[in-house]
């Protein structure tokens, strides 16, 4: 299950709904093996899901976290030059899921890439202009209730008075 958080935000109930049915067909009754997993970009929350109390606590096999490129990896995938890789990497964070939303690698040079930021991740239009709201889960009056997502930590949750 891809981008498991936001299923388990319309539907509260699913990680106990999985617990349930890992608890009556999971290996130790005597049935036939099978493999659920799941992932999300959500990292505070995939890392709370097998954490203390949660329905999931003990039932992972696997805990894969995947890390991001390092730039000389980046410049292979985006098919470019290192320094025009390290300027990619030094703005998306090596994520390399977020190429098949911003398309080709901009331009070599300064100027490549201040066009190619302009027509992508700093246009207002653009879907990641707002992904640093998403990762870093800040609510904002002008989303939709259902793009609304409460925090798990109990820290400041405003723009102005994060640190």
């Amino acid at each position: 299950m891809d981008e498991f958080p936001y299923l388990a935000d319309r539907s509260p109930e699913l990680p106990s709904a999985i617990q349930a049915l890992y608890d009556r067909r999971g290996p130790r009754k005597g049935h036939p093996p099978f493999k659920l997993i799941l992932c999300g970009s959500a990292i505070s929350i995939m890392s709370s899901l097998l954490a203390g109390d949660q329905a999931l606590r003990g039932r992972a096999v696997l805990d894969l976290r995947i890390g991001q490129f390092r730039f000389r990896d980046a410049a292979t995938y985006w098919e470019t030059d290192p320094h025009t890789a390290f300027l990619i990497d030094a703005v998306l964070g090596g994520a390399p899921g977020y190429r098949d939303i911003v398309g080709d690698p901009p331009e070599p040079g300064a100027e490549g890439l201040l066009h190619w930021l302009e027509r992508s991740i700093l246009n207002p239009s653009h879907v990641l202009f707002t992904e640093p709201d998403y990762l870093l889960e800040i609510p904002r009056p002008d989303r939709p209730a259902g793009h609304q997502r409460s925090g798990d930590g109990a820290g400041p949750r405003r723009v102005g008075t994060l640190a």
